[in-house]
């Protein structure tokens, strides 16, 4: 794998975030750093100094730089530094408005105030992005139970038990909601059943009391009165975890990295990267990293360890998944590289690359029947991919195992493609797939139509389609 196809899948969007498109040095926030240990407040003016010359420079995308805002709002709001992380989330969702966790980051410093009329602002605005997250439904529940919108929160609510109908802290909120309503009953069905599930959850006792009063049932209320602890329940939330975690040596390293790696310096990147490991061994971004700069010094073998290093500390990061991979199928090594694109794909659907990579990889081991059908299948995942499409019909057209053509869905997915996109390539296909068919003199023509438009303007493409043509000796017997 090229550094630069490795480049592409690093982890390094979330390290360089967003300033305004004229950024000036006084835009970026300054905080009061005296009240922290002096080696942290060295580093986060480090990593200040390291975000405004990516914000500001000439080179950087608006993509890059909202990466650059978001990591330093991430660094700011672990120290809870709010009022400057939220400045460089506002940032960096200005310049990325479609993309990334900002908004879900922006309730939880709008909550942290107690802002809780901009914390449902914000976490609503994340839900667009991710419908279906369990600590983003919980926590806008409970800004709405705060704010006295009860019958909003029980909406949440419901939609997060049919996310996680298991999850306790979901039937643990229900009850408590139930209670506040005067359901007595459900309330005590509720958070009876989540206590048998997690008998450690000692602060439901006290709601449980209060729902037993309601009831009339004055025994078991001052049964579980006397129970009543400070343990409660919360959902898992690997965006705050991974916040809490954060050790400012690792960030130092990666931003020095990334800038290296720009550079086309693999060395240097590769040692901030091995800087980045050694603060924070279970950093699954610093081995994605470190395993990119590694491919860029030619040490496959090193980046494929990382990466190795990297599934093992997260079996569903898709890009660790897909980048070693690459690097398996690269060597030789398909049948394993099979296992990990398999997984990038069951992470990502979506991503096109990983579907393909699969398939060349059992057509390498010579089984066209089974990439074939992951095509197909990925056809009817990406409906609108044109590389996807590419692929699935060249091995519709001309699969080696001539038992797996199909010559008429063939033609029928290359003009749909060509319509869309009417390059050379997919006239190629077309032409190809009426070979396939028996259709020599078809081939010839539409390729011949097609060269006498190109000539004289694009001559590039005409030459690409002579060479197509030229397949195409014998009107007769063209089959591919």
């Amino acid at each position: 794998m090229t550094p630069r196809a490795l480049a592409r899948r690093l982890l390094l969007t979330a390290l360089v975030p967003a300033a305004l498109a004229a950024a000036e040095a006084g835009e970026i926030p300054d905080p009061d750093l005296s009240a922290l240990e002096p080696v942290v407040a060295r580093q986060l003016a480090e990593v200040r100094d390291l975000t405004l010359e990516t914000v500001t420079g000439p080179a950087a995308t608006d993509a890059e730089k909202a990466g650059a805002w978001w990591e330093l709002g991430r660094l700011y709001h672990a120290y809870r530094l709010l009022e400057a992380a939220a400045v460089c989330y506002r940032e960096a969702g200005r310049l990325d408005a479609g993309g990334g966790d900002w908004p879900y980051y922006l309730g939880q410093v709008a909550a942290a105030q107690g802002d809780l009329e901009a914390a449902v602002e914000h976490y609503g605005r994340a839900l667009t992005v991710l419908p279906d997250d369990l600590a983003l439904l919980v926590h806008l529940a409970d800004a709405l139970v705060e704010l006295d919108r009860p019958a909003e929160a029980r909406e949440m609510l419901r939609h997060a038990a049919a996310v996680a109908p298991t999850a306790p802290v979901v039937w643990a909120r229900l009850g408590e909601l139930a209670l506040s309503e005067g359901d007595y009953e459900e309330a005590v069905r509720l958070l009876t059943a989540v206590l048998e599930a997690v008998p450690q959850a000692s602060r439901l006792h006290y709601a449980l009391g209060q729902a037993y009063r309601g009831l009339g049932d004055l025994e078991k209320a001052r049964e579980h009165l006397a129970l009543r602890g400070d343990v409660g329940l919360a959902p898992s939330d690997p965006r705050m975890e991974e916040l809490a975690g954060l050790q400012v040596g690792e960030r130092v390293h990666l931003l020095q990295g990334r800038k290296a790696f720009q550079a086309g310096s693999y060395g240097e990147a590769a040692a901030e990267f091995r800087a980045a490991v050694e603060a924070k061994p279970d950093s699954v971004r610093a081995r994605v990293n470190l395993s990119a700069a590694l491919a860029g010094m030619g040490d496959t073998a090193g980046a494929a360890d990382e990466l190795l290093h990297a599934v093992a500390l997260d079996p569903g990061n898709a890009t660790a998944r897909f980048n070693l991979a690459q690097l398996l199928a690269a060597r030789g090594d398909h049948e394993l590289a099979i296992v990990h694109f398999e997984a990038a794909v069951g992470q990502q659907p979506e991503d096109e690359e990983a579907w393909i990579g699969e398939a060349q990889s059992w057509i390498a081991l010579g089984d066209f029947a089974r990439a074939v059908e992951r095509l197909e299948t990925a056809n009817a995942i990406l409906p609108r991919s044109t590389t996807v499409a590419f692929a699935l019909v060249r091995m519709l057209a001309a699969a080696p195992d001539r038992s797996l053509r199909d010559g008429a869905r063939a033609l029928e997915l290359a003009r749909q493609v060509f319509d869309i996109r009417p390059t050379t390539d997919f006239a190629g296909l077309v032409a190809l797939s009426m070979r396939e068919l028996g259709r020599c003199a078809d081939a010839a023509q539409f390729l011949d139509d097609l060269i006498a438009s190109n000539e004289g303007r694009n001559e590039a493409g005409a030459e690409t389609l002579r060479a197509e043509r030229a397949a195409i000796a014998d009107l007769t017997s063209c089959r591919p």
